[in-house]
């Protein structure tokens, strides 16, 4: 009887975690909501231009989307509509607990995020004059924090009045849009 019991009690631990393991549907208003999400962030796209024809792409698709139950089905297919007219790779949503939802940070990740900041000169590695008097910046990453603004403008301050100016993006990671809205 022990043993049955044992083994019940597994089937149903199992039977649980599989029925956790499926993923809940969307429907088609949950997947327009998603889709104006996605349409309203991509217009603060880095290339306007670009940026329009992505937002073109997804509501040419839009009706092709209603028909996904699947968050992440329709995820995977937005991401694939996006790289094959931005062919950029940064592009790409996913599905995680709240599709298309961004959580608030805590005042906690805030602070948090603040003194990174702050400790990597808001993605400022370095800002200096070359000889021939050529300005060159070094911009790590493009930080959110509303100080980034400063720390960029004086940055650039040091190479103004240069004769060119050499921004190296080479080994930048990318960001926020925020810090040209801070500069």
């Amino acid at each position: 009887m022990t043993r049955l019991c044992t083994c019940v009690l597994i089937l149903l631990s199992a039977l649980h975690c599989r029925a956790e393991q499926r993923r809940a549907s969307i429907s088609p208003q949950q997947v327009d909501e998603i889709v104006e999400h996605l349409l309203t962030g991509l217009g603060d796209y880095v290339f306007p231009e670009i940026a329009k024809n992505l937002q073109s792409q997804i509501r040419a698709h839009q009706s092709d989307y209603r028909s996904l139950t699947d968050p992440g089905a329709l995820a995977a297919k937005l991401t694939e509509d996006m790289r094959a007219v931005g062919h950029d790779h940064h592009l790409e949503v996913a599905f995680g607990e709240e599709l298309g939802v961004q959580k608030e940070p805590t005042p906690a990740e805030k602070e948090h995020a603040h003194v990174f900041d702050l400790a990597n000169g808001h993605g400022i590695r370095s800002s200096r004059r070359l000889p021939g008097n050529i300005g060159y910046v070094d911009l790590a990453y493009f930080s959110p924090d509303p100080d980034a603004g400063t720390a960029l403008a004086a940055g650039l301050q040091l190479v103004s009045g240069t004769d060119a100016l050499i921004l190296d993006l080479r080994r930048n990671g990318g960001g926020s849009g925020e810090t040209l809205r801070h500069c």
